[in-house]
Order: structure tokens, then C-alpha cells, then sequence
């Protein structure tokens, strides 16, 4: 079991924060993780598939069950071509000149599939400044913000960062509100590769809350493909 003190999550969230991450099929003394989390308000585990008896630890320790975090993954030596969108047009991506609407749009809520803002315990106003905080920390650390564009229209964006030597971790994409209902999801996934390969890698690694089958599914059309699966638990106290 590797404990983490999540203090990033301790300011988005107001709450003190811990992380746990156990290997597949470890076992823990009950008490052990008490212990561990004891003066935590808010812990998050996180147990591979297919571990039954990790899974039974965390319904002992009081755990709930919150999501599946998919970990895909994807050859950029396989990269699919720009669509061609229906309107005859094809989406675009260039560095920001819109940080600041961007972030305004993170801030209304334009992502409500997370564990944070389903759950009770946060306002969804936390929820929505958890990722707002997250991509300005990203920023000054040096990783670029995208716009993504369709005839000069700004219709979302993607957040970028290399975790791995060549290879790109897209943390976040999204389509704002507006931009919707439009057939472009699987565009935004397409262009969020061409810049990681564009950068150098050669290869990129996302994750997604089964939460959000929509982004599933396009990672999917693309040809991304499931590299590794976690269960996540939550537990207040």
C-alpha cells in the first residue's frame, strides 16, 4: 500500500486529503489502514482489476465504490487523419490566446463525470474549481493549454502534458456547451494526438472515468486501447 497526502486535493477541496494505491491483490490489516488515514476527511483508493481480495478490504475498511479510471493508450506511429467534418469543415489546434475563457468555461462546470462532482459531499462549484486549479498548476509548471478550433470558432480545448520521455498525457479535453451536439468529440480526440505527435512523442497516454462513457467511446473510435484499469474507492471520515 503506497500512502499519499493528496495536499493538492487538501486546497481544491477544502477537506484534508489522502490517496492509498495498493497492488493487485494485497491484503492490508484493516487496522493498518485506519491508522494510515487517521485526521484524513477524504481518502481515495485506488485497486487494479481483478483484485478480489483488495476489493473485499475496501468494503471491510468502509470504502465506497466511485469509478473505474481507464488508462488507455496510443501508438502515434497508428494516427488516424483529420476528419472531415460534416459541414465540409476539418477542426484545428494552435496555443491558446484564450486562457482566460477557458478557464471561465472550467469554472461553469464543463465537466460533470468525476467522482468529486457526483458526489454529495462537494458542491459542484468545488468540483469545477478542482479542474480550474489543476490546469492553472499545469501552467506555470510550463505545459501548454491548446485552443481547438473550427472556422476561426473556438469550440474547446486540450491540456498537455509529458509525464513519460516521449510520451504526451492529454489530462484534459473538452467541448464547450455551444459546441455540443455537433459530431466533433471524436475530432477533439483525433487533434489532441496530431499534437502530441507533432511534439515529438510517439506515443500518448490519457485517463477517463467510466463515468463518461461518451469519451469512452471515442478513444475507442480512434483506436486508442485500454492499457491498465483501477477501481477507485472513496471514503469520508
Amino acid at each position: 500500500m503506497i500512502f499519499t497526502d493528496a495536499f493538492w486535493d487538501t486546497r481544491n477541496l477544502g477537506v484534508r486529503t489522502a490517496e492509498l494505491k495498493f497492488d493487485a491483490n494485497e491484503t492490508v490489516p484493516v487496522d493498518e489502514i485506519a491508522r494510515a488515514i487517521e485526521g484524513y476527511e477524504y481518502i481515495v483508493a485506488k485497486v487494479p482489476q481483478q483484485s478480489p481480495l483488495t476489493l473485499k478490504l475496501m468494503q471491510d475498511a468502509g470504502f465506497t465504490f466511485s469509478e473505474c479510471q481507464i488508462n488507455f493508450r496510443h501508438d502515434l506511429q497508428d494516427l488516424p487523419e483529420r476528419q472531415v467534418l460534416p459541414t465540409g469543415s476539418i477542426m484545428t489546434h494552435r496555443l491558446t490566446r484564450n486562457e482566460d475563457v477557458i478557464l471561465e468555461q472550467v469554472g461553469n462546470g464543463l465537466f460533470n463525470s468525476d467522482r468529486v462532482f457526483l458526489d454529495p459531499a462537494f458542491s459542484q462549484d468545488t468540483a469545477a474549481k478542482r479542474y480550474v486549479h489543476w490546469i492553472e498548476d499545469e501552467l506555470e509548471r510550463g505545459n501548454p493549454l491548446f485552443d481547438v478550433l473550427v472556422d476561426d470558432e473556438l469550440v474547446g480545448f486540450f491540456a498537455y502534458k509529458e509525464p513519460e520521455e516521449h510520451v504526451s498525457y492529454p489530462y484534459l479535453i473538452g467541448l464547450f456547451p455551444e459546441a455540443r451536439g455537433r459530431g466533433l468529440g471524436k475530432a477533439l480526440v483525433i487533434e489532441s494526438l496530431i499534437a502530441s505527435k507533432e511534439q515529438g512523442c510517439t506515443a500518448s497516454s490519457t485517463h477517463v472515468s467510466s463515468n463518461n462513457p461518451p469519451i469512452i467511446r471515442c478513444q475507442e473510435s480512434v483506436g486508442s486501447r485500454i492499457a491498465a484499469m483501477d477501481y477507485v474507492f472513496v471514503k469520508h471520515q
